[in-house]
């Protein structure tokens, strides 16, 4: 076990170190009981996943129905459905709740099932799918070692997979607070699909921490490659601007007098802008308690310029523990790369099929610069459910200093590894010029070749295997 671990903290310390380089009361579900629900200040969000409907009532009936008998293994008795249902068309009850009603009920409970058989059940009632053998084979370790059904159930709820069975019947998997509703929905509008999990943590942690405004995640979502290789037409572009910006459908005359203009030449980026800053979208913003703009305005040069070609050293410490044994490392590294700059926000993702990879999502308000970096891995045998680390950074002229830290909390090969990493980075520009004068096929894209990250990617899944 020690030398496992001594590897397999060593092979993270050199993934974390290429991935920050290369990115710089429960109801009871018995018939007996009948689900009395309350209204919280959170449904008006919940319930704008839904459409009042008799469509929508047949899904959240069938959605309710499976759990009864995938987890009962009996049909529903009519008021405990009646009561279910209820709660989840006005909104009070969210997929994770109902399913933790199941789960934690009494009846559940009293059923006395082994950890297989439990595994099996939250696999078809989560997932509607059969266990798959690595999958199953971890979870069941983990409960060996003594993690509690009740986390394994949050796991399960917090799922991607679960999320998307709950949006298949229109229903909400967890109750969001507000900034994590204005994410999501900024995904749904801009992207038409549901958050990944590291990217909507990234965008809420910076909106919850003020490093990102309301007008810096539009345009991280209308000026993405994923939202401009939709080539969607003029009027499909109002359109989510008007849906996104202003939570209604176009006004004919705003929306005529908008695509006259793109027809004459105006830019989308024109066009954009005057949405970020209206009033419309300002009280959009303050609604989920974000602030807009950034004082107001956000003029041209109000950011460092941070472009170009950079030497970057690196020093990093990550202190690793598991099963009461602990290791400390420290790396240094030292590399050249390049940054090419979008204005005053960061957006960085990288990720390979296979090996994984992560978001880097922040600001540079004047000198100041504050990123957030969420880590992902697709090798099954790593996986962390705390993944995020924090960096605050300053400017000065041709040289950046930035420092970092964060905790990392999660598994491997069935051993529960919780590792704090703190990181200095010291950036030295070896030219003034910017990538602007760099011709796009000699530049890097990121501050390092994705070589350097498939390899450490590499390691970690040698040692993993």
């Amino acid at each position: 076990m020690v030398k496992h671990f001594q590897k397999t903290c060593a092979a993270l310390i050199l993934w974390f170190s290429l991935i920050i380089l290369a990115m710089v009361g429960l109801p009871d579900a018995h018939s007996s009981t009948i689900p009395r629900f309350t209204p919280d200040a959170a449904s008006t969000e919940i319930s704008d996943w839904m459409a009042s409907s008799e469509a929508m009532e047949d899904a959240v009936t069938e959605f309710v129905t499976r759990f009864y008998r995938e987890c009962l293994d009996r049909e529903p008795d009519p008021e405990g459905l009646a009561g279910w249902v209820n709660g989840m068309k006005n909104g009070w009850v969210t997929g994770g709740e109902l399913a933790e009603g199941f789960i934690l009920s009494p009846e559940f409970i009293n059923m006395n099932v082994s950890d297989e058989t439990f595994l099996t059940i939250l696999y078809r009632a989560f997932f509607d799918r059969q266990p798959d053998l690595e999958g199953f084979n971890g979870w069941l370790s983990a409960l060996g070692q003594g993690m509690s059904r009740a986390s394994v159930l949050e796991g399960f709820i917090r799922s991607s997979e679960f999320a998307e069975l709950c949006r298949r019947y229109g229903i909400p998997p967890y109750r969001m607070d507000r900034i994590e509703a204005f994410v999501t929905r900024f995904y749904h509008e801009c992207l038409n699909r549901a958050p990944d999990p590291s990217g909507l943590a990234g965008w809420v942690n910076g909106l919850k921490n003020g490093w990102v405004t309301g007008g810096e995640l539009a345009r991280g979502f209308i000026l993405s490659p994923e939202f401009t290789s939709r080539d969607v037409s003029n009027e499909a572009f109002l359109t989510i601007l008007y849906e996104a910006f202003f939570d209604r459908v176009p006004d004919t005359v705003g929306f005529n007098g908008w695509l006259s203009a793109l027809e004459k030449g105006m830019s989308r980026a024109a066009v954009l802008e005057s949405f970020i800053r209206s009033e419309e979208f300002a009280a959009l913003c303050a609604g989920y308690g974000i602030i807009a703009v950034r004082g107001g305005t956000e003029p041209p040069g109000a950011c460092a310029d941070i472009s170009g070609e950079w030497q970057m050293t690196q020093t990093l410490t990550i202190s690793c523990c598991a099963e009461g044994y602990c290791e400390t490392e420290t790396e240094s590294i030292s590399e050249t790369g390049y940054i090419d700059q979008d204005g005053c926000t960061i957006d960085y993702a990288y990720y390979e099929p296979g090996f994984g990879g992560g978001t880097l999502v922040g600001t540079i308000d004047g000198n100041d610069i504050r990123m957030t970096l969420n880590l992902i891995s697709d090798d099954p045998d790593i996986s962390f459910y705390e993944n995020t680390i924090d960096f605050r950074g300053t400017v000065q002229g041709n040289r950046i200093d930035i420092n970092g830290s964060g905790r990392l909390r999660g598994g491997s090969q069935g051993v529960t590894v919780v590792c704090d990493v703190t990181t200095t980075l010291v950036l030295t520009r070896s030219t003034m010029a910017s990538l602007s004068d760099v011709e796009p096929d000699d530049a890097s894209v990121g501050p390092l070749p994705s070589t350097f990250f498939r390899r450490g990617m590499e390691i970690i899944q040698a040692i993993g295997h």
